[in-house]
């Protein structure tokens, strides 16, 4: 008998109410007792422990805002069975930005964990800003001004300047990440203090502004998202039909669907 190994965590919008005194801001649940008691009789079955609530007994705070009933409630979950509680580092709610639902922030420790080293590519969206382009521009035209002269041969002088215009990117890169984060983390803290007015007062106003300053949220992260997408496409692209992690990978969940467990004769 083959036995599971390793650690079970679950993440999932549970749409249940664990505790309705405690994870609700009107303390009441339309789930009838029997469900809660079925429910929780299921989590201990499996040994799962709400990682949130394990770092904070005591604590009141939500994931989810209903607006016909306006009332919020706590609906996301993270679970972790509780002879694995010690890996859990921090457990955190997120504020609710783009979606309705807030998100929740969990850290744990393996000693699985190898860090992967770094390695730098051109972001495509620098070479369509003026900006950035005219800075280039003046940046390798002092480079060879200064340093194309007779006693240094045209291959050194070509190699180095890649590392010019590479140190050149990193420089703007570092700075419009630190500039866009900024810009984030000040939405973020301006929501999380709104959204913590709303769910004290469930003034209109403050919805309205909420609501205003999460589409500005979602306007400002769409760079980040279009440029994950283009890695993810890059990278299928350079690794889809070549030998590697990632064809064995696609090959053997191919090979899972196509298996033929038994052979029957219907002589």
């Amino acid at each position: 008998m083959d036995f599971a190994e390793g650690t079970l965590i679950l993440g999932l919008d549970f749409n249940v109410l664990l505790v309705p005194l405690v994870d609700t801001s009107k303390r009441t649940t339309s789930l009838p007792l029997h469900i809660l008691r079925s429910v929780g009789k299921t989590l201990h079955s499996y040994r799962l422990a709400d990682c949130w609530r394990a770092q904070h007994p005591e604590g009141r705070d939500y994931t989810f805002f209903s607006q016909p009933q306006q009332s919020y409630s706590r609906l996301d979950y993270f679970f972790l069975q509780h002879y694995h509680l010690h890996t859990l580092k921090t457990a955190s709610l997120g504020t609710a930005t783009w979606s309705d639902h807030a998100p929740i922030h969990i850290t744990l420790t393996s000693p699985l964990y190898r860090p992967a080293s770094f390695s730098w590519c051109l972001n495509d969206s620098f070479l369509a800003k003026e900006s950035l382009i005219e800075d280039s521009e003046w940046v390798l035209e002092s480079y060879f001004a200064e340093n194309a002269t007779p006693d240094i041969s045209d291959p050194v002088i070509w190699e180095a300047h890649k590392c010019v215009i590479r140190g050149h990117y990193i420089k703007k890169g570092a700075e419009l990440k630190k500039q866009r984060a900024t810009q984030i983390s000040d939405l973020v803290l301006q929501i999380s203090d709104i959204e913590s007015l709303h769910k004290r007062d469930a003034d209109p106003t403050h919805l309205a502004m909420l609501t205003t300053m999460q589409r500005s949220l979602a306007d400002l992260m769409n760079t980040l998202h279009h440029r994950t997408c283009l890695q993810t496409k890059a990278f299928f692209h350079t690794h889809g039909d070549k030998c590697g992690r990632l064809l064995a990978h696609m090959i053997a969940k191919k090979r899972a669907t196509t298996y033929i467990a038994c052979v029957q004769d219907r002589e």
